[in-house]
């Protein structure tokens, strides 16, 4: 019984002994306390080899930097620059002026003078003042025989001649005229869209005419008579 037990013993001594004693962690770093170290223990980080980054095939940040500034990449940079810079100080070309051109011509003293129509109405024919009397007597005359207000009958045209006899220009079958020269006008009027003639014996009187003598009468100022017959 007695050796049992010492075998035992002895067993459990070689147990203990052959098993490994755990580490115990440091109670200094858990409390806070910091833990120098050495210098010289740690080792320093070796710099970068540049014909390591040579052989790699990308280029330094400082080879990079002298090859963007060489001479040639400046002169293209700058030529694309005044290529994408429009011309603000361009010149026009100067243009020749002929004065010849532009200044009007002395008008010819031969050349001849053309009467400016009178303000009024498009169409509406002048009437100078020496027949204006005449004029109104007649619009009024004629209104009154084709039963049209005065502002429907308009002067169409007024013509000074010279007829061959006393007929004026209209005579009438079966009748007798003084063979002489008259001088009077040709008169033409619209009324109501109808147009009517009057020859005149100057500024005396006046036969109004349709493929012959309609009516006759005198104008205002002339003396009693009517036209020669």
């Amino acid at each position: 019984m007695f050796k049992k037990i010492l075998i035992l013993v002895v067993t459990l001594l070689v147990v203990a002994a052959c098993t490994p004693v755990a580490e115990q962690p440091d109670e200094s770093a858990d409390d806070g306390v910091p833990v120098e170290t050495d210098a010289e223990s740690v080792p320093a980080l070796a710099p970068v080899a540049d014909e390591g980054q040579a052989d790699s095939g990308y280029p330094t940040l400082q080879q990079a930097s002298s090859d963007a500034m060489t001479p040639d990449s400046a002169e293209s940079s700058s030529a694309a620059q005044e290529a994408a810079t429009p011309e603000t100080n361009a010149v026009a070309p100067a243009a020749t002026v002929v004065l010849s051109e532009i200044t009007p011509s002395a008008p010819d003293p031969n050349a001849t003078p053309q009467e400016m129509p009178a303000p009024g109405r498009p169409g509406e024919v002048r009437v100078p003042p020496t027949l204006q009397p005449a004029i109104d007597a007649l619009i009024q005359q004629l209104g009154a025989d084709m039963e049209a207000p005065s502002s429907a009958v308009q002067v169409t045209g007024i013509e000074a001649v010279t007829w061959n006899d006393g007929s004026l220009g209209c005579p009438e079958e079966g009748m007798m005229y003084t063979q002489a020269l008259v001088d009077g006008y040709l008169i033409t009027f619209n009324v109501v869209g109808n147009e009517v003639e009057v020859h005149t014996n100057g500024l005396s009187s006046y036969v109004i005419c349709d493929d012959g003598p309609v009516a006759t009468g005198t104008l205002p100022g002339a003396s009693a008579g009517g036209a020669d017959t």
